[in-house]
């Protein structure tokens, strides 16, 4: 699953392009705003576990991981939307 598209207030396409079945994509329940810094981890049937956008990272209903905001220091204040690293974001397990 990789997620994809810009928060409410850019577009109203927030979603996740499924790879097992790539015309079954599923509609993301968050309001984050990933551009072009994405990254998912899944389990092993393909279900997406958690998700970032850079910033913070989201859980697989959309919700803050406690302790996740802030997870890219780097980040200006001013800076909420995405990380700027176009498709450098990967989790490690």
């Amino acid at each position: 699953m990789w997620p994809l598209g810009l928060s409410p207030s850019y577009s109203e396409y927030r979603f996740f392009y499924n790879f097992n079945d790539p015309d079954n994509t599923v509609v993301r329940p968050d309001t984050m705003s990933t551009g072009y810094y994405t990254s998912s981890y899944c389990d092993a049937t393909g279900n997406v576990l958690f998700y970032t956008n850079g910033i913070w990272i989201l859980n697989k209903s959309g919700e803050l991981v406690e302790n996740s905001m802030g997870l890219n220091p780097t980040v200006p204040d001013w800076q909420s939307y995405n990380y700027r690293g176009g498709q450098s974001g990967f989790f490690l397990a």
